[in-house]
């Protein structure tokens, strides 16, 4: 399971029930610059890892729609995850890149419309100037 975690909270609450603390892991630094520290089961997939980040941190948008990388920017996948757990390597939460390659194309035909349409017009006179030729 992956919660994010204060390491005072956890302590407090455990030492009121009398159980061991969980031990964060890493740490997490969101898409909003804000790092918690979280707790990561290394038996989970990157999937479900994601997913459990989307409810803890009450996240609205699809966990598709984010990946985790490394503070080198290497994508944290289902083959390296266990061993940056072990690590205690500090993590990212970070848009997908499908999702800013979608984002970025939106704003790059966004931008070229106007352009778009000028030049559909001109190209009808042009082709009828290229038949009577």
């Amino acid at each position: 399971m992956t919660t994010p975690t204060s390491t005072s909270s956890s302590r407090s609450a455990a030492g009121s029930q009398g159980k061991p603390a969980l031990v964060p892991t890493n740490n997490l630094t969101t898409a909003d610059g804000i790092t918690v520290r979280t707790r990561i089961d290394p038996t989970l997939t990157v999937e479900d890892v994601m997913k459990q980040l989307c409810v803890s941190l009450k996240i609205k948008e699809p966990p598709s729609h984010f990946a985790l990388r490394d503070e080198t920017d290497e994508l944290v996948t289902n083959d390296n995850l266990r061993k940056k757990i072990k690590n205690k390597v500090n993590l990212k939460y970070v848009t997908s890149c499908i999702i800013r390659t979608v984002r970025l194309n939106n704003s790059t035909i966004g931008s070229l419309m106007p352009l778009l349409g000028k030049q559909e017009k001109q190209p009808k006179n042009s082709v009828r100037g290229m038949k009577r030729s």
